[in-house]
C-alpha cells in the first residue's frame, strides 16, 4: 500500500511509521505542490485540510482514504469524496490541551488585567489601584462541547466556575453542569459571563452566534471564539464591541485570515486578537501521528468500524 504524506513530517515521525509499518511504502513530501507527482499512486493520503482539493482527487485514481492532519474540514471537496467512496479521517480532539489553555489564559489575562499591568509597566507607573475580579464562580458558556469542549469544562472546574453546554440535542455531557441543546443557545449565552466558542464550522454553525445571540450576552461578558471566523457574525460583533454593549472578545479566528490591516478589531480596545494559534503546540505533529498510527494499524487490518475520528461526508463532521 503507498502512503502520501504532504505534512513535512519529521524524519522522526517518518521513522517512526517505517519502523511500525514495513510492509507499506511511505512517500514523503513537504507541501501538496511538492507531492503532486505521487498522487497517482497514492492509496493513502495525509495531509493538512487546506491542500485538499478536487483536483487533488482527480490526480489520484486509487486513493481509498485521507487522513486530514488539521480539525477543520469546510474546504474539502465533499460531493466528490462522496461519490468516490473515499474513507476520510481527522486528528480531531488532538487541540483539546493547547485551546483549553489558550482560553483560560485569555479569561486569566481579562480578569487579572494584565494587559494594564504591562502597560504601567511600560510607563513605570506602579498601579496599585487596578481593580481585578476572579474566575471563581464565573459562568462559563462552552458552545460545542465537543472534545475541546469537554477539556475547557474539566480546566473550569479546577477554578471553581461553573459551565453551561451548548450541544445539538442538549444531550448531558461528563464535567458539564448544565448542558443545552442548541436551540436554547440564547439562555446560555445571557447567563454566561464568559462564552468560548468552540464548535466545527460546518452549515448549521455558520454564523450560530449572530446579531440576536450576541445581543443576548450580558453586558459584562466576554466572548473568546476558537472555533472559526464565519461561526460568528462579525459585522454584529464590531457593532456589539463599538457600543460596549459586551464587554469584550478574544478572537483567534477571523472570517478573512490574516486578518486585513484596516479592520477595526485592530485598534478596538476592549478586543485581543491572535493569528489562529489557540491550537498551536510542540506536541500537535506526536498526537497527529499517534492517532494515524492508531488509525493505520486498523485500517491494515481490515477494522474499519474501530477507526477513530471517521467523518460522515455527509454531514461534514
Amino acid at each position: 500500500m503507498n502512503i502520501l504524506s504532504t505534512t513535512n513530517m519529521s524524519e522522526k515521525h517518518q521513522q517512526r511509521l517505517s519502523k511500525q509499518f514495513p510492509q507499506h511504502r511511505f512517500i514523503y513530501a513537504a507541501n501538496p505542490e511538492e507531492g503532486r507527482s505521487a498522487l497517482t499512486e497514492a492509496d493513502v493520503l495525509v495531509a493538512f485540510g487546506n491542500g485538499i482539493g478536487e483536483e487533488t482527487l482527480d490526480e489520484a485514481p486509487r486513493l481509498k482514504w485521507i487522513h486530514v492532519m488539521s480539525a477543520g474540514l469546510e474546504t474539502l471537496p465533499f460531493p466528490k469524496l462522496q461519490d468516490r467512496g473515499i474513507l476520510l479521517t481527522n486528528v480531531r480532539g488532538i487541540h483539546a490541551i493547547p485551546m483549553a489553555e489558550y482560553t483560560f489564559a485569555a479569561m486569566l489575562h481579562i480578569s487579572r488585567r494584565m494587559g494594564e499591568l504591562a502597560q504601567a509597566q511600560r510607563e513605570k507607573r506602579w498601579a496599585k489601584r487596578l481593580r481585578v475580579t476572579e474566575l471563581w464562580d464565573k459562568s462559563l458558556g462552552i458552545v460545542g462541547v465537543g472534545a475541546i469542549g469537554r477539556e475547557i469544562a474539566r480546566r473550569a472546574r479546577v477554578f471553581g466556575m461553573y459551565t453551561l453546554g451548548v450541544n445539538t440535542d442538549g444531550r448531558s455531557v461528563e464535567g458539564v453542569d448544565e448542558t443545552w441543546a442548541t436551540h436554547d443557545l440564547k439562555k446560555v449565552l445571557a447567563r454566561s459571563d464568559f462564552v468560548v466558542v468552540a464548535v466545527p464550522l460546518i452549515p448549521s454553525t455558520r454564523r450560530l452566534i449572530d446579531r440576536e445571540a450576541i445581543a443576548s450576552m450580558k453586558e459584562t461578558a466576554y466572548l473568546i471564539n476558537v472555533a472559526r471566523g464565519p461561526v460568528v457574525d462579525e459585522a454584529a460583533l464590531v457593532e456589539a464591541l463599538e457600543q460596549k454593549r459586551i464587554a469584550g472578545a478574544v478572537l483567534d479566528v477571523f472570517d478573512e485570515e490574516p486578518l486585513p490591516e484596516d479592520h477595526p478589531f485592530w485598534t478596538m480596545d476592549n478586543v485581543m486578537v491572535t493569528p489562529h494559534i489557540s491550537g498551536l503546540s510542540p506536541m500537535y505533529m506526536t498526537r497527529g501521528v499517534d492517532l494515524f498510527i492508531e488509525n493505520l494499524s486498523y485500517y491494515t487490518r481490515g477494522e474499519i468500524e474501530k477507526m477513530q475520528n471517521v467523518i460522515d461526508v455527509t454531514r461534514q463532521y
